[in-house]
């Protein structure tokens, strides 16, 4: 079972994020980037299984600026809470944040070898990077 530890994002902003380490001690690192439901239960769940599988994981609170601990499930209204968050969610302050946690796995002594990143639904977009636009000319 993991904790909540502070996390420093690449800007200075300090919020949390879910540690989650394996029994053997060391491993290799994994950020847990989470979906729209803030780090709930399933995430946690979801870092104490790959923690389970040796890997050090850190899944950081990407809704941090917006409100902090948001941990909510999947009824009509909390699904609305967080298309709301959602919305007001900027993907270079997310990505600050993940910047922070690979950069936090990295100082942990017991991170053993390469770290990696998955993704679920907010989290998983941000792995592809911000979305954009692009334009060609009409023909």
């Amino acid at each position: 079972m993991g904790m909540f530890v502070d996390l420093r994002a690449e800007d200075g902003f300090l919020s949390r994020g879910y540690l989650a380490r394996p029994s053997a001690g060391s491993g290799p690192g994994i950020v847990v980037q989470q979906e729209i439901f803030g780090l709930n239960r399933q995430l946690r769940d979801f870092c104490d299984l790959l923690a389970e599988e040796g890997y050090v994981v850190l899944a950081p609170d990407l809704f941090a600026r917006l409100e902090r601990d948001v941990e909510l499930g999947d009824s009509p209204s909390e699904f609305e809470k967080a298309l709301a968050l959602y919305a007001g969610f900027h993907d270079e302050l997310g990505l600050a944040v993940i910047g922070g946690a690979i950069a936090a796995l990295r100082a942990m002594p017991e991170v053993v070898g390469d770290i990696g990143t998955i993704g679920f639904g907010l989290g998983g977009r941000l792995l592809c990077g911000p979305p954009h636009v692009t334009s060609s000319p009409a023909q």
